[in-house]
Protein backbone atom coordinates (compact mmCIF):
# COMPACT_ATOMS: atom_id res chain seq x y z
CA UNK A 1 0.00 0.00 0.00
CA UNK A 2 2.77 2.14 1.01
CA UNK A 3 4.78 1.99 -2.30
CA UNK A 4 1.36 2.95 -4.41
CA UNK A 5 1.39 5.77 -2.73
CA UNK A 6 4.41 6.58 -3.28
CA UNK A 7 3.84 5.94 -7.25
CA UNK A 8 0.94 7.94 -6.82
CA UNK A 9 2.40 10.75 -5.85
CA UNK A 10 5.22 10.50 -7.56
CA UNK A 11 3.05 10.50 -11.05
CA UNK A 12 1.81 13.96 -9.76
CA UNK A 13 4.71 14.99 -8.79
CA UNK A 14 6.18 14.76 -12.04
CA UNK A 15 3.97 16.95 -14.38
CA UNK A 16 4.43 19.72 -11.66
CA UNK A 17 8.23 19.20 -11.61
CA UNK A 18 8.57 19.56 -15.68
CA UNK A 19 6.19 22.58 -15.53
CA UNK A 20 7.33 24.63 -12.78
CA UNK A 21 9.25 27.17 -14.51
CA UNK A 22 6.33 28.04 -17.25
CA UNK A 23 3.35 27.71 -14.17
CA UNK A 24 6.38 30.03 -12.65
CA UNK A 25 6.62 32.51 -15.12
CA UNK A 26 2.71 32.43 -15.99
CA UNK A 27 2.12 33.85 -12.15
CA UNK A 28 4.75 36.78 -12.26
CA UNK A 29 3.79 37.90 -15.82
CA UNK A 30 0.27 38.00 -14.67
CA UNK A 31 0.93 39.94 -11.57
CA UNK A 32 2.87 42.41 -13.20
CA UNK A 33 -0.09 42.24 -15.86
CA UNK A 34 -2.82 42.97 -13.86
CA UNK A 35 -1.04 46.31 -12.18
CA UNK A 36 0.22 47.07 -15.66
CA UNK A 37 -3.77 46.81 -16.78
CA UNK A 38 -4.75 48.77 -13.59
CA UNK A 39 -2.47 52.10 -14.61
CA UNK A 40 -2.97 51.73 -18.63
CA UNK A 41 -5.57 54.54 -18.29
CA UNK A 42 -3.39 56.54 -16.63
CA UNK A 43 -0.39 55.68 -18.70
CA UNK A 44 -2.23 56.27 -21.76
CA UNK A 45 -3.56 59.46 -20.44
CA UNK A 46 -0.05 61.15 -19.52
CA UNK A 47 0.86 60.23 -23.43
CA UNK A 48 -2.00 62.43 -24.40
CA UNK A 49 -1.29 65.35 -22.00
CA UNK A 50 2.47 65.37 -23.30
CA UNK A 51 1.47 64.94 -26.90
CA UNK A 52 -0.78 68.39 -26.80
CA UNK A 53 1.83 69.88 -24.71
CA UNK A 54 0.27 70.50 -21.23
CA UNK A 55 0.43 68.13 -17.77
CA UNK A 56 -2.42 67.66 -15.30
CA UNK A 57 -1.55 66.89 -11.66
CA UNK A 58 -4.79 66.54 -10.30
CA UNK A 59 -6.60 64.90 -12.76
CA UNK A 60 -4.13 61.73 -12.12
CA UNK A 61 -4.11 62.09 -8.64
CA UNK A 62 -7.81 62.82 -8.05
CA UNK A 63 -9.57 61.21 -11.00
CA UNK A 64 -8.41 58.04 -11.40
CA UNK A 65 -11.80 56.44 -11.71
CA UNK A 66 -12.56 58.94 -14.65
CA UNK A 67 -9.50 58.41 -15.97
CA UNK A 68 -10.71 54.52 -16.05
CA UNK A 69 -14.26 55.46 -17.56
CA UNK A 70 -12.91 57.43 -20.40
CA UNK A 71 -10.13 54.94 -21.42
CA UNK A 72 -12.74 52.32 -21.55
CA UNK A 73 -15.20 54.29 -23.59
CA UNK A 74 -12.64 54.43 -26.49
CA UNK A 75 -11.45 50.99 -25.95
CA UNK A 76 -15.40 49.73 -26.34
CA UNK A 77 -15.44 51.92 -29.61
CA UNK A 78 -12.05 50.72 -30.55
CA UNK A 79 -13.08 47.18 -30.05
CA UNK A 80 -16.34 47.99 -32.27
CA UNK A 81 -13.93 49.08 -35.30
CA UNK A 82 -11.54 46.11 -34.73
CA UNK A 83 -14.54 43.55 -34.51
CA UNK A 84 -16.10 45.74 -37.91
CA UNK A 85 -12.73 45.49 -39.95
CA UNK A 86 -11.32 42.00 -38.78
CA UNK A 87 -14.23 40.62 -36.26
CA UNK A 88 -14.03 37.47 -39.53
CA UNK A 89 -10.53 36.39 -38.62
CA UNK A 90 -11.94 35.34 -35.30
CA UNK A 91 -14.05 33.15 -37.05
CA UNK A 92 -12.03 31.89 -39.81
CA UNK A 93 -9.52 30.40 -37.35
CA UNK A 94 -11.83 28.74 -35.27
CA UNK A 95 -13.29 27.53 -38.61
CA UNK A 96 -10.17 26.30 -39.45
CA UNK A 97 -9.53 25.02 -35.77
CA UNK A 98 -12.80 22.72 -35.94
CA UNK A 99 -11.82 21.39 -39.40
CA UNK A 100 -8.18 20.15 -39.24
CA UNK A 101 -7.16 20.68 -35.41
CA UNK A 102 -10.70 18.46 -33.80
CA UNK A 103 -12.12 17.51 -37.01
CA UNK A 104 -15.15 19.05 -35.89
CA UNK A 105 -18.27 20.06 -38.33
CA UNK A 106 -18.42 23.89 -37.86
CA UNK A 107 -22.19 25.06 -37.61
CA UNK A 108 -24.17 27.10 -40.13
CA UNK A 109 -24.32 29.59 -37.82
CA UNK A 110 -20.33 30.42 -37.80
CA UNK A 111 -20.08 30.45 -41.40
CA UNK A 112 -22.90 33.00 -41.68
CA UNK A 113 -21.45 35.74 -39.38
CA UNK A 114 -18.09 34.94 -40.62
CA UNK A 115 -19.27 35.72 -44.28
CA UNK A 116 -21.37 38.83 -42.59
CA UNK A 117 -18.15 40.18 -41.26
CA UNK A 118 -16.17 39.44 -44.27
CA UNK A 119 -18.65 41.46 -46.35
CA UNK A 120 -18.75 43.86 -43.77
CA UNK A 121 -14.86 44.32 -43.58
CA UNK A 122 -14.25 44.40 -47.51
CA UNK A 123 -17.12 47.49 -47.24
CA UNK A 124 -15.16 49.59 -44.82
CA UNK A 125 -11.84 48.76 -46.30
CA UNK A 126 -13.41 50.15 -49.42
CA UNK A 127 -14.41 53.33 -47.48
CA UNK A 128 -11.21 53.67 -45.63
CA UNK A 129 -8.91 53.21 -49.00
CA UNK A 130 -11.39 56.24 -50.07
CA UNK A 131 -10.71 58.86 -47.07
CA UNK A 132 -6.65 57.76 -47.59
CA UNK A 133 -7.10 58.80 -51.15
CA UNK A 134 -9.03 61.87 -50.41
CA UNK A 135 -6.32 62.85 -47.85
CA UNK A 136 -3.44 61.42 -49.44
CA UNK A 137 -2.00 60.23 -46.45
CA UNK A 138 -2.22 56.50 -45.24
CA UNK A 139 0.49 56.54 -42.23
CA UNK A 140 -2.46 57.92 -39.68
CA UNK A 141 -4.59 54.31 -40.11
CA UNK A 142 -1.15 52.40 -39.94
CA UNK A 143 -1.40 51.95 -36.11
CA UNK A 144 -5.14 51.21 -36.24
CA UNK A 145 -4.98 48.42 -39.21
CA UNK A 146 -1.84 46.83 -37.20
CA UNK A 147 -2.74 46.79 -33.23
CA UNK A 148 -6.75 45.75 -34.54
CA UNK A 149 -4.98 42.47 -36.31
CA UNK A 150 -2.65 42.17 -32.69
CA UNK A 151 -5.79 41.21 -31.49
CA UNK A 152 -7.68 39.54 -33.27
CA UNK A 153 -4.42 37.31 -33.75
CA UNK A 154 -4.19 37.00 -29.99
CA UNK A 155 -7.00 36.48 -29.28
CA UNK A 156 -7.71 33.33 -31.86
CA UNK A 157 -4.55 31.76 -30.64
CA UNK A 158 -5.30 32.03 -27.17
CA UNK A 159 -9.37 30.74 -27.56
CA UNK A 160 -7.75 27.90 -29.47
CA UNK A 161 -5.63 26.37 -26.93
CA UNK A 162 -6.50 23.45 -24.52
CA UNK A 163 -7.05 24.39 -20.86
CA UNK A 164 -3.50 22.90 -19.52
CA UNK A 165 -2.18 25.38 -22.78
CA UNK A 166 -3.93 28.30 -21.18
CA UNK A 167 -2.47 27.91 -17.75
CA UNK A 168 1.20 27.20 -18.78
CA UNK A 169 1.24 29.93 -21.46
CA UNK A 170 3.44 32.78 -20.32
CA UNK A 171 4.20 33.88 -23.70
CA UNK A 172 1.19 35.86 -25.34
CA UNK A 173 0.83 37.58 -21.70
CA UNK A 174 4.16 38.82 -21.88
CA UNK A 175 3.42 39.61 -25.80
CA UNK A 176 0.70 41.71 -24.72
CA UNK A 177 2.31 43.19 -21.93
CA UNK A 178 5.43 44.30 -24.24
CA UNK A 179 2.73 45.79 -27.01
CA UNK A 180 0.53 47.80 -24.64
CA UNK A 181 3.65 49.38 -23.31
CA UNK A 182 5.22 50.14 -26.41
CA UNK A 183 2.73 50.81 -29.30
CA UNK A 184 1.44 53.75 -27.29
CA UNK A 185 4.06 55.48 -26.71
CA UNK A 186 6.00 54.64 -30.04
CA UNK A 187 2.68 56.14 -31.77
CA UNK A 188 1.40 58.85 -29.59
CA UNK A 189 -0.42 60.44 -31.71
CA UNK A 190 -2.02 57.49 -32.68
CA UNK A 191 -2.46 57.49 -28.79
CA UNK A 192 -4.14 61.22 -28.41
CA UNK A 193 -6.36 60.63 -30.67
CA UNK A 194 -7.62 57.57 -29.44
CA UNK A 195 -7.81 58.61 -25.71
CA UNK A 196 -9.88 62.05 -27.25
CA UNK A 197 -12.39 59.46 -28.31
CA UNK A 198 -13.31 59.03 -24.78
CA UNK A 199 -12.84 62.35 -23.78
CA UNK A 200 -15.05 63.31 -26.63
CA UNK A 201 -18.02 61.07 -25.79
CA UNK A 202 -18.19 62.42 -22.21
CA UNK A 203 -17.60 66.44 -23.42
CA UNK A 204 -14.25 66.54 -20.99
CA UNK A 205 -12.17 66.79 -23.67
CA UNK A 206 -10.52 66.06 -26.93
CA UNK A 207 -10.85 69.22 -28.39
CA UNK A 208 -14.20 69.98 -28.57
CA UNK A 209 -15.22 73.53 -28.46
CA UNK A 210 -15.99 75.57 -25.37
CA UNK A 211 -16.12 78.83 -23.82
CA UNK A 212 -14.99 79.85 -19.71
CA UNK A 213 -17.51 81.90 -18.54
CA UNK A 214 -17.64 84.18 -15.33
CA UNK A 215 -20.83 84.30 -13.37
CA UNK A 216 -19.92 87.15 -11.05
CA UNK A 217 -19.90 89.57 -14.25
CA UNK A 218 -22.86 88.57 -16.29
CA UNK A 219 -21.67 85.11 -17.33
CA UNK A 220 -19.18 87.28 -19.16
CA UNK A 221 -16.62 84.86 -21.29
CA UNK A 222 -13.46 84.58 -19.93
CA UNK A 223 -11.86 82.96 -22.60
CA UNK A 224 -13.06 80.11 -25.45
CA UNK A 225 -11.04 77.68 -27.94
CA UNK A 226 -10.61 73.83 -28.13
CA UNK A 227 -11.40 71.99 -24.56
CA UNK A 228 -8.37 69.73 -24.03
CA UNK A 229 -9.30 67.88 -20.56
CA UNK A 230 -11.41 69.03 -17.55
CA UNK A 231 -9.74 67.89 -14.54
CA UNK A 232 -11.32 68.47 -11.11
CA UNK A 233 -9.75 71.77 -10.60
CA UNK A 234 -8.90 73.24 -14.24
CA UNK A 235 -9.64 73.38 -17.55
CA UNK A 236 -7.10 73.01 -20.36
CA UNK A 237 -8.27 74.89 -23.74
CA UNK A 238 -6.00 76.21 -26.94
CA UNK A 239 -7.16 79.33 -28.37
CA UNK A 240 -7.15 80.25 -32.25
CA UNK A 241 -3.74 80.00 -32.15
CA UNK A 242 -2.79 77.70 -31.15
CA UNK A 243 -1.41 78.52 -27.46
CA UNK A 244 -2.60 76.43 -24.10
CA UNK A 245 -5.16 78.32 -21.39
CA UNK A 246 -5.31 76.93 -18.01
CA UNK A 247 -8.45 78.22 -16.23
CA UNK A 248 -8.89 77.75 -12.54
CA UNK A 249 -12.18 76.20 -11.95
CA UNK A 250 -14.19 77.98 -8.96
CA UNK A 251 -17.79 78.33 -8.01
CA UNK A 252 -18.05 81.40 -10.07
CA UNK A 253 -17.04 79.71 -13.46
CA UNK A 254 -18.82 77.37 -15.37
CA UNK A 255 -18.11 75.77 -19.24
CA UNK A 256 -20.32 75.82 -21.80
CA UNK A 257 -19.55 72.96 -24.38
CA UNK A 258 -20.63 72.51 -27.74
CA UNK A 259 -19.35 70.67 -31.04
Amino acid sequence: MYGHMTQEFNYIKKPIKENFTPIFLRLIIGIILFIWIASIPAYLLVIYMLENGFFSYDILLDGVLANGIFVFAAAIFFLGLTVIFYGFLFFCFAWLYNKFKIKKVTSIETKVITVLLLASSVYFHYILIQIMISLDSYSPFIPFILLSLSIVIFISSYVNLDSKQRILDWKRPLAFLVLSIFIPIHQPQFTSDFVSIGLHIFKVGGAINAEILDKSRDNRVITSGKLLLLSPQFAYLKDVDDKLIVVPLTDQTWLRIWK
